[in-house]
């Protein structure tokens, strides 16, 4: 009887040894679908992310090339800039020494030659229409 009981005992530590395997197998099945599972989803984010980060340095090399291009738009349209102001320089200064010349000339045809009071007025006018004029002059050229 004591057989019995003991190949009944010895039976069942085998059944629970068994079971016990079966449970830490299967355990281990389910750890590791779960580390699967984090894995692929891993694998996904990682995609992403780099997939996201192609796209912002593409994002970040148009708008590099769109600023260089502002810049060397801004760059001709100030080189024409100065090139027509310096071409509006020349001019001034080419009316401005007519006008003065002219200036002169009436100055020494009208001025020495007479002394009268009334012809100093005149050439005085004179002089102030022809500094109003270099200033409409300079209006008009916009510097």
């Amino acid at each position: 009887m004591i057989s019995i009981m003991n190949k009944n005992i010895e039976s069942i530590k085998e059944e629970l040894t068994n079971f016990q395997e079966n449970i830490k197998i299967e355990s281990k099945k389910k750890y590791i679908e779960i580390l699967e599972l984090i894995n692929n989803e891993n694998e996904t984010i990682n995609k992403k992310i780099k997939q996201s980060h192609d796209e912002l340095n593409n994002d970040i090399e148009d708008i590099k090339k769109y600023i260089r291009g502002v810049k060397d738009s801004l760059e001709n349209e100030i080189k024409d800039i100065k090139s027509v102001i310096s071409t509006n320089k020349i001019s001034i200064d080419d009316k401005i020494n007519s006008i003065t010349i002219n200036q002169k000339k009436l100055m020494n045809d009208f001025y020495p030659t007479e002394k009268k009071y009334n012809l100093f007025f005149h050439v005085s006018l004179l002089h102030i229409y022809m500094n109003l004029l270099l200033l409409s002059l300079f209006l008009q050229l916009k510097i």
